[in-house]
């Protein structure tokens, strides 16, 4: 069995989930580093944001924080921790969420030799 590209394997992602338009990893400052589906304005992911708030909500002592699904305008955001990497999916406000989430595990199985090679250099 040939091997498949993270592209490819985002781009099944982004078909299967209904109402999504968009994934994209990037490293914590926000710097896309893979973006499959709709193109979005830079300043719209916020991955940067996400990556201060996680560490942020942390410093609760009520765990750890994986995911945070916000509304902005007329589109949905699901940020995925994974750390090094921020999973953003963007899509419309009836996104399927909870599959997405599901998926986000198999997705960071996916993104491990990219995680690997990031976290050298954090």
């Amino acid at each position: 069995m040939a091997a498949i590209s993270v592209e490819e394997f985002l781009n099944n992602v982004l078909h299967r989930v209904h109402g999504l338009e968009t994934i994209i990893v990037s490293d914590p400052y926000g710097v896309p580093l893979v973006t499959v589906g709709k193109d979005i304005a830079a300043e719209d992911s916020s991955a940067s944001v996400f990556s201060f708030t996680t560490e942020q909500t942390s410093k609760l002592s009520m765990g750890s924080c994986h995911s945070l699904t916000t509304f902005f305008r007329d589109q949905i955001f699901v940020y995925v921790n994974s750390t090094p990497l921020v999973l953003i999916a963007v899509g419309k406000p009836d996104a399927n969420v909870g599959l997405f989430l599901s998926m986000s595990f198999d997705i960071s199985a996916v993104l491990d030799p990219l995680r690997n090679s990031l976290a050298s250099n954090f």
